[in-house]
């Protein structure tokens, strides 16, 4: 049952899925489908089969799939060897893997206050 309970606040839409509209999470998203619309998590993932065009925010980013959006990252943004993200993104800190395509505007929007001088 705790096991419920800490994955309440969490969405997974699996591969296949197509979703038009607005998603809001208060824990983990996890996109392996089709998402066109808005997408406002503590967590964002976005998997390899993981497609969201429209606009996206949170505090963590892990993307492995493609991004087509006006991207929101306060914390850090993972973009993995998969990712593919067209559109303008502002974010805290952010890491590029090997791969990774990237293409838009990319602005850092603050420092976290651990990195701070």
């Amino acid at each position: 049952m705790d096991d419920l309970l800490s994955k309440a606040n969490d969405i997974h839409m699996g591969p296949g899925v197509r979703f038009v509209g607005s998603i809001t999470a208060k824990g983990v998203a996890t996109i392996d489908g089709v998402v066109h619309g808005e997408v406002f998590a503590a967590t964002l993932k976005v998997g390899r089969t993981g497609v969201i065009q429209g606009e996206m925010a949170c505090s963590q980013m892990d993307i492995h799939g493609q991004v087509d959006a006006h991207l929101t990252c306060a914390g850090l943004l993972t973009l993995h060897g998969s990712a593919q993200v067209t559109g303008q993104c502002q974010y805290g800190e952010i890491e590029i893997k090997k791969g990774a395509r990237v293409k838009g505007k990319m602005t850092q929007v603050g420092l976290p206050l651990a990195r701070r001088p």
